[in-house]
């Protein structure tokens, strides 16, 4: 009897040896597909096969039909979602599933998200508390709500709750979003970020005057955007 272990995803080493001992030492024949890219490997493989050993791969009509001399499918792990029951049925082949195989991975995974959740503190009304900083007072506007490791969550709403923005309403608008450059901080003119933003002393003087100061020293922070907008603050009791 030919068994084929047809994984995307592989088994351990380990647990390959101890497959291939079992088989062999009962007289039977193993076959390998691992990490098989394409349908028609699987087709390929399965011709000759009289039980198959599967992950999460998938068993469809079209696989049951091109294993002709297949009595058996076993899926290591729990359900049999990714075998088509109907088509195996008609052929009269066996499906098994291994039930528990995965316990111990899925308890570990609940532990570790308990511990997790208890690091970050995270109650249910510390979720709410922040979609609503993001604008979603109601949870039937929220699809998904991704817990992220830093601690914020990033919230991704149905469709029809989505923010409108120009770009969903087909507008057209234009640019406005600026940066401010420094160019006196604490009293110490930036002189680089002045020639780089394209202006001289005399232009930097001349907004000092405007706004009745005399020296930089008198200003705490002055800064000028791309769009030529001054916003200076002044030391207290400089003006």
């Amino acid at each position: 009897m030919k068994i084929l272990v047809a994984t995307e995803k592989p088994f351990a080493k380990k647990a390959v040896d101890g497959i291939r001992e079992i088989i062999e030492g009962a007289g039977h024949t193993l076959a390998l597909l691992e990490k098989y890219t394409d349908k028609a490997q699987l087709l390929e493989a399965v011709a000759d096969a009289d039980a198959v050993i599967i992950r999460s791969d998938k068993v469809t009509a079209e696989v049951i039909d091109a294993a002709k001399q297949l009595k058996i499918v076993v899926r290591a792990g729990a359900g049999y979602d990714n075998v088509d029951l109907a088509a195996a049925t008609a052929r009269g082949i066996v499906v098994m599933n291994t039930p528990g195989q995965n316990s111990n991975a899925v308890a570990e995974l609940a532990l570790g998200m308990m511990v997790y959740m208890a690091r970050n503190r995270f109650t249910v009304d510390e979720l709410l508390e922040q979609l609503r900083s993001q604008g979603y007072s109601d949870l039937a506007a929220v699809k998904y709500a991704v817990l992220e490791t830093s601690g914020q969550v990033s919230v991704l709403p149905y469709t029809k709750a989505s923010p409108v923005t120009p770009q969903v309403m087909n507008l057209e608008v234009k640019d406005d979003v600026t940066l401010p450059t420094l160019l006196i901080n604490d009293g110490h003119v930036m002189s680089e970020n002045l020639a780089a933003s394209g202006y001289d002393g005399a232009w930097l003087e001349k907004q000092l005057r405007a706004r009745r100061l005399t020296s930089p020293r008198q200003v705490f922070f002055l800064t000028v955007d791309e769009a030529g907008t001054v916003v200076c603050v002044a030391k207290e009791g400089a003006a």
